[in-house]
């Protein structure tokens, strides 16, 4: 259901602006069923971030079941669809609890991140090299055999997120 509804949200951000647009419209842009779609639809329409214009019977197509309706859509909330399928990010975590340290510190050890922040030693491994991959920190410099980081990039008291966007592509 997350999947429908990210793919369906893209969909109308990118090729339904400031129009009208129909329920068979999303069928095709996105290739999920009307059932999917329609149920989709039906909780951003109840959100109020998209309005349903127009609800008509469509043709008969002599199958067993219901007629398929044909429904027109407008988005009446842009920024509230935005925020809907952007990636949510988990609050007091590990992480969260790193990039205070990180922060607070500037020049940091991964030793450092482990005590304080009470991680693994694989978690910090894996959190500061991703950091280094998307440019916050760099090394510093060895104090015997640990390695020092620096903090290079500061982006606030939120740590950076660091997984997939929504659009699939890394950072």
């Amino acid at each position: 259901m997350k999947d429908n509804l990210k793919s369906i949200g893209k969909a109308i951000l990118e090729h339904t602006a400031n129009r009208f647009f129909s329920l068979e419209e999303i069928v095709t842009l996105t290739g999920i069923d009307h059932v999917g779609s329609r149920r989709v639809m039906e909780r951003l329409n109840r959100e109020g971030i998209v309005r349903k214009i127009a609800h008509t019977l469509g043709e008969p197509t002599w199958k067993k079941g219901r007629p398929i309706y044909r429904i027109t859509y407008r988005v009446a909330n842009k920024k509230a669809l935005a925020a809907r399928i952007a990636p949510k990010l988990k609050e007091d975590t590990i992480a969260d609890r790193m990039w205070k340290v990180i922060r607070y510190k500037r020049i940091f050890s991964r030793r450092d991140l482990r005590i304080v922040a009470g991680a693994s030693y694989e978690h910090v491994k894996w959190y500061t090299k991703m950091l280094a991959r998307a440019g916050f920190i760099k090394i510093w410099g060895r104090e015997g055999k640990e390695v020092e980081w620096m903090l290079c990039r500061d982006c606030g008291a939120q740590r950076p997120y660091l997984g997939r966007r929504s659009d699939g592509s890394d950072r």
